[in-house]
């Protein structure tokens, strides 16, 4: 069974989430065309913000089967309006896909997210050459916006972003 708890910027978290990017590291090939960087993305990870938030918006979440740390994800409350929040990041060690983590994962974060009484809506932005992913959030209810992100450094392609309104709780 997935669980969930909220990671902190600490010497044993940030072992963990490097375990984990290291392991997944045809996300970062495919995403930015390179080999993922221990010290570069675990700072990402735990302290890289858009624009215009802080530290205390940031919720970096980790996804454990048993006590393994198989799964992260990088949520932003308040991007890129009050009322919506940005999944930045959900990413799986391979032998944990394809398992329905994912879809557990995404759930999960719905119910955190739904938490925050004036969240209503939450985003992701996938490079269109990551087609499985794509495939992944239309599958759990995200819809594209429309709004696209021509391709700049390091993206290996253009970003499409996707919503999905969240149901109010007990709905």
């Amino acid at each position: 069974m997935l669980r969930m708890r909220r990671l902190n910027n600490s010497a044993l978290d940030r072992l963990a989430v490097e375990t984990v990017i290291l392991a997944a590291s045809d996300y970062s090939l495919l995403v930015v065309g390179r080999m993922p960087s221990a010290a570069e993305d675990v700072d990402d990870f735990f302290l890289g913000l858009p624009p215009g938030r802080g530290l205390e918006d940031k919720h970096p979440l980790g996804f454990f089967v048993g006590e393994r740390l198989v799964g992260i994800a990088d949520v932003v409350r308040g991007w890129n309006s009050p009322n919506k929040a940005i999944i930045g990041l959900l990413l799986f060690v391979p032998e944990s896909r394809s398992a329905g983590n994912g879809r557990d994962a995404c759930s999960i974060i719905e119910q955190y997210v739904r938490k925050w009484h004036s969240v209503d809506t939450v985003r992701i932005a996938v490079v269109d050459c990551n087609t499985r992913a794509l495939s992944f959030w239309h599958r759990n209810g995200f819809v594209e916006t429309g709004e696209r992100r021509s391709k700049e450094f390091p993206y290996t392609g253009d970003r499409v972003v996707l919503e999905k309104l969240l149901k109010p709780v007990g709905e």
